[in-house]
């Protein structure tokens, strides 16, 4: 836990350390060791801005933060993309020569490291690697892909001596390879596709054999795991990146001749090319990375011989402008813009795991619950967020709180409050796969008030409409998700949200699962509570429940508040699934103290048997809710 405590404090510091950064493409030159920007906002291009280790070869951002790559001097840098500067150093083993890393975890990652034959386990946190992995010979590309890393074993023994090549496919969870293909000549590169296909770049040995893109299907016809090489594609040349689109169109960057850098370009869905070894799409000499930005739809080329990056139209291949960056430009990264406020859950505030928790999703704990859902264009009513880097299990009865920190949630037009859950609809049934959790907001994260809600219709718990969309997450009636108004609850502005799992209390469904958050979001929010609402949100809470007394009871028990407000009152117990037994009272109170007993009797005055009960208390449309215990 305090480790935890520790990473949420370091998570504020760095989230207020790069507020109001432009979007930003980062790029890492490697002849010159340098690193280099340019504001994609306003076209600004600063070169060179910060020294970086002995033969940079890759850029991550994750988490708002960048980490470069140093294979000479064997460490990962960290650093702030506001400042530019180094806030960390880690160390890796030396002589290794680290190639690529990817993240795993919100704080670990894998590192290959090609002359120790292993991938390294590194927590980013204690800046420490926590173990080597052994894989294939010279280990250099890495594709991490929910829970399992797929590593590419180049099989380099020497100079231009190749064994059999290789890639290893690591289970994340157990830091172990499940299984090992077999691929041709010199793999560089990984990338999953539209087709449910994972496509290997195998680059040749730059003299007797040449490029070939391996199909990699996880299971076979039968639908069971059985991972294999099921096509190959001759590309010719010596391409050695790739990127996959949305679209299904792969494209590959080969170094070139001394006249320039060669495209090539390759559709998954008709198995053919466009451009390949025979008619490439010439860019800048030494072509030696591809970055896909999805948010404009450009492709960027880096050409480290004459250290530029070029944007191209994916479409035609046209290329719109080149940049002039550092001696070797070479990995290229996009960090998105980091606004002063956004209407994202800012901070994990609790998190108590229900029974039964089966923990997925905690390897990016928090970061999975924090932030917006993973733009994904597959994604539908249909097809839900499934990734454990996107969602987070409650576990039966389990329950979190979040905070909103650098805005708040507002009262205004229609929704003011999404939650993000992966329920769907089954493709065998019209019927949702439902994950229900109850909803409850706060202005100090104390005094609770819970969104009324109904077993048996469903209305007003979390967890029950699919997502349609993550495209546009912040508009309603595209995205989908469950919809909450403050006005519902009485509140003009909450900070906290709190949301339980009802899987362990009743099952709407014999489908249903607990429920799997995957983000909040305020649709209507404010940095500050305006002025309008200020008397509004400090004004005293309708009521406060108190314990039932006496609590176990048998066979009658009181249920005692204290009235704050004139208004209706209702009184009604439900049982532990769900169902309501009888409403006790309706009807108008006053201020004061106010008592209504029960005595463990049905609405059909029929005693009702040993267990759990709840009585939910509604004034003013403001609702708490009582456990009690029948002892018969």
């Amino acid at each position: 836990m305090k480790r935890l405590l520790l990473l949420m404090l370091l998570l504020n510091a760095l989230s207020l350390a790069n507020a109001s950064v432009p979007r930003t493409l980062f790029v890492e030159n490697s002849t010159g060791r340098t690193l280099s920007r340019l504001d994609l906002e306003s076209g600004k291009l600063d070169n060179d801005i910060l020294e970086l280790g002995l033969y940079p070869n890759q850029i991550v951002i994750w988490q708002n933060t960048l980490y470069v790559l140093c294979s000479g001097s064997a460490e990962i840098l960290v650093i702030d993309p506001g400042t530019a500067t180094v806030t960390d150093r880690i160390a890796l083993p030396l002589g290794s020569n680290p190639y690529e890393m990817a993240f795993v975890g919100a704080s670990r990652c894998y590192v290959t490291l090609s002359l120790a034959n292993t991938v390294a386990v590194v927590d980013v946190a204690e800046k420490t690697v926590l173990g080597q992995i052994p894989v294939g010979i010279a280990p250099q590309g890495i594709l991490v892909d929910d829970q399992t890393a797929f590593v590419t074993n180049t099989g380099l023994r020497g100079w231009n001596d190749y064994t059999q090549s290789s890639v290893s496919l690591i289970d994340i969870a157990g830091d172990s390879v499940v299984v090992t293909i077999n691929v041709p000549t010199n793999p560089q590169a990984v990338v999953a596709a539209p087709d449910y296909r994972y496509y290997v770049l195998c680059t040749g040995d730059y003299s007797q054999t040449f490029g070939q893109l391996a199909a990699v299907s996880l299971y076979d016809s039968f639908w069971n795991y059985n991972p294999a090489v099921v096509d190959t594609f001759v590309v010719g040349g010596m391409p050695g990146a790739m990127v996959c689109l949305p679209s299904g169109s792969i494209f590959m960057a080969d170094w070139g001749d001394q006249h320039s850098g060669f495209l090539y370009k390759f559709d998954v869905y008709s198995g053919e090319f466009q451009h390949k070894a025979g008619n490439p799409v010439r860019v800048a000499k030494g072509a030696t990375r591809l970055l896909y930005d999805d948010k404009t739809d450009d492709l960027y080329v880096s050409g480290f011989v004459d250290g530029v990056v070029q944007r191209i139209d994916p479409q035609s291949g046209a290329i719109e402008q080149t940049y002039g960056f550092g001696d070797g430009a070479q990995d290229l990264a996009i960090l998105d813009a980091i606004p002063e406020t956004d209407p994202w859950a800012d901070n994990l505030v609790v998190f108590e795991p229900g029974e039964n928790w089966s923990g997925f999703g905690s390897s990016y704990f928090p970061y999975n619950v924090l932030g917006p859902p993973t733009p994904d264009p597959s994604i539908s009513a249909y097809n839900p967020a499934y990734k454990a880097s996107d969602i987070l299990s409650l576990g039966y009865g389990g329950e979190i709180v979040l905070r909103f920190e650098n805005n708040i949630v507002i009262n205004g037009p229609g929704t003011d409050l999404l939650v993000f859950e992966n329920c769907f609809i089954s493709y065998f049934s019209p019927q949702a796969v439902v994950e229900p959790g109850i909803v409850s907001v706060s202005q100090d994260g104390e005094n609770w008030v819970t969104f009324p809600y109904d077993t048996t219709t469903l209305e007003g718990l979390a967890g029950v409409t699919p997502v349609r969309s993550t495209m546009h997450p912040t508009d309603p009636d595209s995205s989908g998700a469950d919809a909450f108004d403050l006005a519902d609850v009485g509140f003009e502005w909450i900070r906290y949200v709190r949301i339980t799992d009802v899987g362990d209390k009743w099952r709407p469904h014999f489908t249903s699962r607990d429920f799997d958050l995957d983000a909040v979001v305020a649709i209507n929010s404010a940095k500050e509570i305006p002025t309008a609402v200020q008397s509004a949100g400090s004004r005293p809470h309708a009521f406060t429940l108190l314990q039932n007394y006496p609590n176990p009871f048998n066979p009658q028990t009181t249920i005692a508040f204290e009235a704050r407000q004139s208004g209706r009152l209702s009184v009604d117990i439900y049982n532990i699934a769900g169902q309501r037994l009888v409403r006790l009272y309706d009807g108008v109170v006053h201020p004061g103290a106010v008592s209504i007993a029960w005595n463990a009797f049905d609405e059909a005055m029929r005693p009702v048997g040993s267990g759990i009960y709840f009585a939910r208390v509604t004034l003013n449309r403001e609702s708490h809710i009582l456990k009690m215990t029948l002892m018969r």
